[in-house]
């Protein structure tokens, strides 16, 4: 599996073991670790941003490895929007991601890891009919 942490509220050094312990629930595991982060010029169009931060983390050769990848995806909703689009496309599968959450430690805030959510198995379990609302 490969992950990629769009923030940088994920970083390698302080949560990777973690992010490991959950992957390997599943019977996965992490070959490649990417760590990065972009500043967005919100009176440029976004798309060609999005499609350049791909390439800078080398995409293209990430696609070529052939295997499934794990998000950390952006806060910024739209670029998160373009980003999951992007990576559909070009994979022909949704990635998984990470969710995380806030922790108080003493004031200072930081975040734990929450769950990663298969997007492939939710799309599936949507079209056979087995979502359902907590009621």
């Amino acid at each position: 599996m490969i992950f990629i942490s769009f923030s940088d509220h994920i970083k390698e050094a302080n949560h990777r073991a973690e992010i490991e312990a959950l992957v390997s629930i599943g019977g996965g595991r992490i070959d490649e670790f990417v760590q990065t982060e972009r500043t967005f010029n919100m009176d440029q169009p976004l798309v060609p941003q999005v499609v350049d931060w791909l390439a800078a983390v080398e995409f293209e050769r990430l696609c070529a490895l052939k295997k499934p990848f794990l998000i950390f995806p952006p806060s910024l909703n739209y670029v998160s929007a373009v980003l999951l689009a992007l990576m559909h496309g070009a994979t022909g599968d949704w990635p998984s991601i990470l969710r995380i959450r806030p922790v108080d430690s003493g004031g200072v805030r930081s975040y734990a890891i929450a769950e990663i959510i298969n997007l492939n198995q939710v799309r599936n379990d949507v079209g056979r009919g087995q979502l359902r609302t907590q009621d």
